[in-house]
């Protein structure tokens, strides 16, 4: 490929990445500076880690490890929302200071998973590591799925572990 030809691809690559890592720090605000109460150290690491993946993101966003990273990262959190969705709870995504439908950000984070794996086959990703990226998008939308349902228990059932015998 030219890098004529190359233009159109690195203007999506920009103008995507600034709307991801416009959505991520939006979301790295709300956990940030409104918490929900029962998460809010979570909240705080996760925001931190946020706003280092939208920096780096913008930064490296012409690179295939960024939207690997991305696709990876949103799939983690897809799992991690959709878990909220099935109970019908609000998954405090944006923490308190959004009330965004638990469904949308499900939405979200698939679009932009999507995305990351797209782009990282635009940008040559063999279709071997594709189908790769997509198993390891899987894993980690599985272990999201797991670290919001221990979450839940914790709140939940706080008192079980100390009221159980066994």
């Amino acid at each position: 490929m030219s890098p004529l030809s190359r233009r159109p691809l690195q203007l999506v690559l920009l103008v995507s990445a600034l709307i991801v890592a416009g959505v991520v720090l939006v979301a790295a605000y709300g956990k940030l500076f409104y918490p929900s109460v029962a998460f809010k150290v979570l909240d705080r690491v996760v925001s931190v880690l946020e706003i280092l993946f939208a920096t780096l993101l913008l930064i490296f966003h012409r690179r295939l490890i960024a939207w690997i990273t991305a696709s990876l990262l949103f799939a983690l959190w897809s799992g991690y929302s959709l878990y909220w969705y099935l109970l019908e709870l609000p998954c405090k995504c944006m923490g308190d200071l959004f009330n965004i439908p638990t469904g949308f950000m499900v939405a979200l984070d698939g679009i932009f998973l999507g995305a990351g794996l797209f782009f990282s086959y635009a940008l040559g990703l063999k279709k071997k590591l594709l189908c790769l990226s997509i198993l390891g998008a899987a894993i980690l939308a599985f272990a999201g799925f797991c670290f919001a349902e221990s979450n839940y228990e914790k709140v939940a059932y706080p008192d079980f572990e100390s009221t159980s015998e066994g």
